[in-house]
């Protein structure tokens, strides 16, 4: 554990490895990542080859990316594959 209370967790993804860091939900694990959107300009307010800083969290089987604010909506991923399609992370 860091002196602000945050832990780190290492996460691989097509052989590449990511320090990010993550927080404790009320239910979930949720993690803070920073990610460049990937997917068509526009789609739910995203810019393409825009970097942006996120929370990243499954629930339920699905997986869910949102923005870092507090009215932010989490849009559904029901694969890794499906995220990764969007998201360079």
């Amino acid at each position: 554990m860091l002196l602000d209370g945050t832990y780190l967790l290492s996460l691989q993804l097509s052989g590449e490895l990511y320090l990010i860091g993550w927080m404790k939900g009320l239910t979930e694990m949720i993690l803070q990542i920073v990610a460049v959107f990937i997917g068509r300009d526009g789609s739910m307010g995203f810019r393409t080859g825009k970097e942006y800083k996120l929370w990243f969290f499954e629930k339920n089987g699905m997986y869910y990316i949102s923005r870092r604010s507090e009215n932010a909506v989490a849009i559904p991923y029901d694969t890794m594959n499906a995220v990764k399609k969007n998201w360079k992370l």
